[in-house]
């Protein structure tokens, strides 16, 4: 099939990324947009009359819900001075402002709304990743430091680990921190840490996906969960969860434990 810039053009012309509006309290426009959140929530946009300020015109906000966002995840962009000028930055790049933790912007007719609505969207979007962001640094830092532990503490030959092993199944593939071969097995291993409990019961839930699926393709090998024991947030449901499926130890509480399962 032939695509052309006039179909593509034609099929996108009638897309939109409203994906429900209503009238809230005051009046103000309420516009859901098919954008998300890093959690899945869909990212709301609020539309209300300039005129109760003295002028005309609208004013575009997210009503504040991207701090909320954010606070929720305990990443506060007001603890942060690098946070806050982030979301500052972002918000100047489609001359939006950040004012009292709200993403906002000003349309002077009702022409100018259609973009003032999707790039206070984006801006949402592009501010709530520091989630994102802040949740690799400290995996990858994580990793790290059970990489030197394997090197230096274990004495682990590293043509014996592989980094970032991955695994092609029938309809995905799974990326795995660590394939580690030990005397006795071929070891796969995630590492889990995390800042809130949010993202802990994300990731967990990740990490168990990962399982199940290699587990039913079946042959590869022992599978071991480390979480972090000095920052995991992890509740009491999401180890045991993880237990049926994998041997999970703590790191750096479980070391000897640890030394055993790869050793052996």
């Amino acid at each position: 099939m032939t695509l052309s810039c006039s179909i593509l053009t034609s099929n996108l012309a009638g897309f939109s990324i409203i994906k429900e509006c209503d009238v809230v309290k005051g009046g103000i426009v309420r516009i859901a947009t098919k954008l998300q959140f890093p959690n899945g929530e869909y990212i709301d946009v609020f539309v209300k009359p300039h005129s109760d300020l003295g002028g005309d015109g609208f004013i575009v906000t997210d009503m504040g819900f991207t701090s909320d966002f954010l606070r929720n995840a305990w990443v506060s962009p007001f603890t942060n001075k690098k946070r806050m000028n982030y979301i500052e930055e972002v918000c100047a790049l489609f001359d939006l402002k950040f004012e009292k933790g709200e993403i906002k912007t000003f349309a002077r007719s009702e022409m100018e709304l259609p973009l003032a609505i999707i790039d206070t969207a984006q801006s949402c979007l592009r501010v709530s990743d520091m989630v994102m962001n802040q949740r690799f640094k400290i995996t990858s830092q994580f990793k790290a430091e059970f990489e030197l532990f394997l090197l230096e503490d274990l004495k682990i030959a590293p043509g014996l680990i592989v980094n970032d092993y991955q695994i092609t199944l029938p309809d995905r593939t799974v990326k795995i921190p660590f394939g580690v071969k030990s005397p006795s097995n071929f070891n796969l291993i995630h590492t889990l840490s995390c800042n809130n409990p949010t993202s802990a019961k994300q990731v967990s839930h990740e990490i168990f996906i990962d399982w199940y699926d290699l587990e039913r393709d079946s042959g590869h090998g022992r599978f071991l969960t480390v979480y972090n024991s000095e920052s995991s947030f992890l509740k009491e449901y999401d180890i045991k969860r993880l237990q049926d499926i994998s041997n999970v130890v703590a790191f750096p509480a479980d070391q000897e434990q640890i030394k055993e399962l790869l050793l052996a």
